[in-house]
């Protein structure tokens, strides 16, 4: 099996942790074009099946990690500096999501379209009839996605989630703007779930979370420019980064292979 990758790696300490960031791409060339979210998880698995490897997407904590690095060191700026070089201005959180306009009750199904880009639909199962809610799958899976094609085009893709994969959070924001920073419990987006009732007029209070006004399906995305935002909004055929834990075992893999590229 042959998937050309390259893969630069990032080191960042976290609180008392150094820890190892691949910037991942399936291209010959980097930088260069990444991935839309459905097709993130299958590239994944593919690379860990062909190097025998086990990195994994960043985590909404450790992504708030490295943009804190950023943020907290302006002097150096190396950080910011060096996901700049490599092409990333922002990049998925591994959890996929999906809502409709606020007040609205769930149907069967969430359907997300816009002009030029393809259908999803995404089952709501259980939470049917439900409103003001996300639903929610981790960590999504190549087998979660049922894409249609005509050629290489695609038209529609379809969401495999049902039962205990399938959750939600509650309270979710009704409109774009600023919110409680902190964690929520669960760690899908790095906002307080539970506090989103009171919206912050000043911005360095919180994170700014932009959602549609209307429905949409996809993997939530940071943006290190505006290390504070975060967005559910973005076309099914954006292409965002893909940042990856590497463990220290992981990295010995990579960097023996020469198909690779990394940068320390």
């Amino acid at each position: 099996m042959n998937h050309p990758h390259t893969m630069n790696v990032l080191t960042f300490r976290l609180k008392n942790e150094t820890v190892n960031v691949g910037v991942f791409s399936p291209q010959h060339t980097f930088p260069g074009p990444q991935l839309p979210f459905f097709k993130v998880p299958g590239a994944i698995e593919a690379f860990n099946t062909t190097y025998g490897t086990g990195i994994r997407l960043v985590t909404a904590t450790e992504a708030q990690g490295i943009l804190d690095v950023v943020r907290d060191k302006p002097d150096s700026r190396a950080p910011f500096r060096r996901l700049n070089d490599f092409g990333v201005r922002t990049f998925y959180l591994p959890d996929m999501i999906a809502y409709t306009a606020p007040n609205k009750e769930l149907g069967k199904y969430i359907r997300y379209t816009q002009k030029d880009q393809p259908t999803i639909f995404f089952p709501t199962g259980e939470y049917r009839g439900a409103s003001n809610i996300a639903l929610v799958v981790r960590d999504p899976k190549s087998s979660d996605f049922v894409v249609e094609k005509t050629g290489e085009v695609v038209r529609r893709v379809d969401i495999n989630v049902t039962g205990d994969r399938l959750s939600h959070l509650e309270n979710f924001p009704k409109k774009t703007g600023w919110y409680n920073r902190k964690q929520n419990s669960d760690g899908t987006i790095p906002i307080d779930i539970s506090a989103l009732d009171g919206e912050f007029s000043n911005g360095l209070a919180g994170v700014f979370f932009q959602r549609l006004k209307g429905s949409y399906i996809g993997m939530p995305t940071r943006y290190v420019f505006g290390h504070d935002y975060i967005f559910a909004n973005e076309p099914v055929l954006e292409y965002d980064s893909v940042l990856c834990m590497i463990s220290e075992f992981d990295l010995v893999k990579i960097t023996d292979r020469k198909e690779l590229r990394t940068v320390a």
